[in-house]
């Protein structure tokens, strides 16, 4: 359970790097305090886990980013979806 510090229920984070490690673990400890996080990374097989490991709880979209334009596509789709 997340203390509460801060609320961030109905926010929507873009977490890049978040397929594992330090990014993973942000993105857990931001969905705990009620963000709608979206998982940033280079690797589809990582980001499908780490996915599964949020959406059990909380919301996720694994994004697959290579270059800028895919970076942009990643953060339209973060902002557009319920």
């Amino acid at each position: 359970m997340a203390f509460e510090l801060f609320n961030l229920t109905c926010r929507r984070v873009l977490v890049n790097g978040s397929s594992q490690g330090i990014g993973l673990a942000i993105g857990h400890g931001l969905a705990a305090h009620g963000a709608r996080v979206v998982l940033n990374g280079r690797d589809r097989n990582k980001l499908g886990a780490a996915a599964a490991s949020l959406t059990r709880r909380w919301w996720a979209i694994p994004s697959y980013q290579r270059g800028s334009k895919s970076a942009r596509r990643s953060a339209a789709r973060a902002m557009s979806t319920n």
